[in-house]
C-alpha cells in the first residue's frame, strides 16, 4: 500500500513498499503530478464535452463497478475543479495477478477483486466523519486488473497524515481479512 499526496507519489510509494517488503509506505519524496495532461486525454475529453449523452457504466469498472481510471479522474476535477484542492491518494496494489489467474483461474480472481472492492468502499466511509466526496478507483492502469486507488479529501497536515494511515492501515486488513 502506498500514500501520496498525489496519484505519481502514492503509485511510487507502493513499488517502494514492495521492494523493501514492507506493508505501508507513506511517500518521502515529492513527485508532481501533471493533472492538465491527464484532463486533456480523449476520454475525459469526450465525456466532459457529451456529458449528457454518455452513460456512467462509461466511467465504471465493468467487473467492480468502481470507477475506472476515466471516472476518476473526470470526478475528481468535477469534485475538486483542477486539483488545486488539497488531498491524499491511497494506492492498492494485488501482487502477481497473473499468477493467481493461471493457479484459481480467471472467474474466481474477478470474486476476489470484487470482494475486496465492496470492502474497500465499506472500510473507507467508516470513519467518523463520513465524506461523501471519497472516490475509489479500480483499474487505475489500462494495463493491469490488481490495483485501487482511493482520494480522500483533506487539507494536508500532519494531523491528517496520521488519520491517511490509519484508513490505510483498516482497509489493508480488512481486506486481509475477507
Amino acid at each position: 500500500c502506498g500514500i501520496g499526496k498525489s496519484i505519481a507519489e502514492s503509485l511510487d510509494a507502493v513499488f517502494e513498499a514492495k521492494r523493501k517488503h514492507l506493508k505501508i509506505l507513506f511517500a518521502k519524496k515529492r513527485i508532481h503530478d501533471d493533472w492538465k495532461e491527464l484532463f486533456r486525454s480523449t476520454k475525459v475529453r469526450m465525456y466532459l464535452k457529451n456529458k449528457n449523452k454518455i452513460p456512467e457504466a462509461f466511467l465504471r469498472d465493468d467487473k467492480t463497478g468502481l470507477y475506472n481510471r476515466t471516472g476518476f479522474i473526470i470526478r475528481i476535477k468535477e469534485i475538486h475543479g483542477e486539483l488545486e484542492k488539497k488531498g491524499y491518494f491511497i494506492a492498492l496494489d494485488a501482487d502477481n495477478l497473473h499468477q493467481w489467474n493461471e493457479k484459481l483461474g480467471v472467474t474466481k480472481v474477478d470474486e476476489l477483486l470484487n470482494n475486496a472492492g465492496r470492502v474497500i468502499r465499506r472500510k473507507t466511509r467508516e470513519r467518523k466523519k463520513k465524506r461523501e466526496n471519497d472516490l475509489i478507483a479500480h483499474r487505475v492502469h489500462e494495463s493491469a486488473g490488481d490495483e485501487f486507488m482511493i482520494f480522500v479529501p483533506l487539507a494536508h497536515s500532519k494531523e491528517n497524515d496520521e488519520n491517511v494511515l490509519k484508513i490505510a492501515e483498516r482497509i489493508l486488513e480488512a481486506v486481509h481479512k475477507a
